[in-house]
């Protein structure tokens, strides 16, 4: 069997209307197991409800009712890896991450050839796995490295190697965090490995941050922020329109303020970071 049954690869890109989308699988018996099995109907409920809590909106669906995971033809796989090429998924939720492929190289090739490139994140909600955080990423690099089909890390392994990276990129004056916030851009040259990640800012996103923290300490609402961007024509952090969920997110964000404050295991771990500072932080005004 070839290494890319798909074979429908595209480059970066992202529609007006790219959404969340949700994908779910029932393995040929049809029958719930005490192995991680779950109805369709149970899925979508976790899935949809997990969408709520996190502010993405509703899911667009696709599913593969009575079907093997090693089988890469399914109809739903397929209009799923689809949607991704043409820039209409954000974010991937699945119920576990055998849903989407119950063999190991499968399932670490859909994540490379199709979700990377279309920075599409994979999030398996019931084994709390998000592939935007640092365990997340340190869950593929482990499905990467192993050569024969094995389970994803235990909750404790991939945290445990989480922290121990964190500090290192830390200690290096790397950027410890997920993914690269808005007004950012990474320094290739300074990470020939590609491992850490050193940052610089990206002025002309800069001034919208800036813009964006004015407007809300004026009294402006998420909603209104978002219109005005919208207004002027402004893209956002996806390349679309601005969503209150969307001003939330950088109004939250630590970076521009000259720090990150991770939590791993109960471990509070504090990263300053001088050079990417774009607010006054209110560690200043304490």
């Amino acid at each position: 069997m070839p290494d890319d049954p798909f074979g429908i690869r595209s480059t970066p890109t992202r529609t007006e209307s790219a959404g969340p989308a949700g994908y779910l699988r029932t393995d040929a018996s049809g029958q719930a197991t005490s192995t991680g099995q779950a109805t369709l109907a149970t899925q979508r409920k976790v899935l949809q409800r997990f969408a709520d809590a996190e502010d993405l909106g509703d899911l667009q669906w696709f599913s593969d009712a009575e079907s093997s995971g090693s089988n890469v033809n399914r109809i739903g796989l397929r209009r799923l890896v689809t949607a991704i090429n043409r820039g209409d998924v954000t974010h991937l939720l699945v119920y576990r991450m055998n849903r989407l492929a119950a063999v190991r190289r499968r399932l670490v090739h859909l994540y490379d050839a199709y979700l990377v490139p279309q920075a599409v994140p994979l999030i398996s909600v019931t084994e709390h796995i998000d592939t935007d955080s640092p365990r997340g990423a340190a869950v593929m690099e482990m499905l990467r490295s192993f050569q024969d089909p094995a389970p994803p890390p235990t909750d404790h392994e991939a945290q445990q190697r989480s922290r121990e990276k964190q500090r290192e990129l830390a200690a290096a004056g790397a950027y410890a965090g997920g993914r690269i916030p808005y007004g950012y851009r990474r320094i290739e040259s300074a990470d020939p490995d590609g491992d850490a990640r050193f940052l610089r800012i990206h002025p002309d996103e800069a001034r919208v941050v800036r813009r964006i923290f004015d407007l809300r300490r004026e009294g402006a609402s998420l909603r209104r922020i978002a219109g005005a961007l919208n207004d002027d024509d402004i893209a956002s952090p996806t390349g679309g329109s601005w969503y209150a969920s969307t001003v939330r997110y950088v109004l939250s964000n630590e970076t521009y303020f000259g720090y990150r404050t991770y939590t791993v295991e109960g471990e509070t771990i504090t990263q300053d970071l001088p050079h990417l500072q774009m607010i006054a932080s209110p560690r200043e005004d304490s």
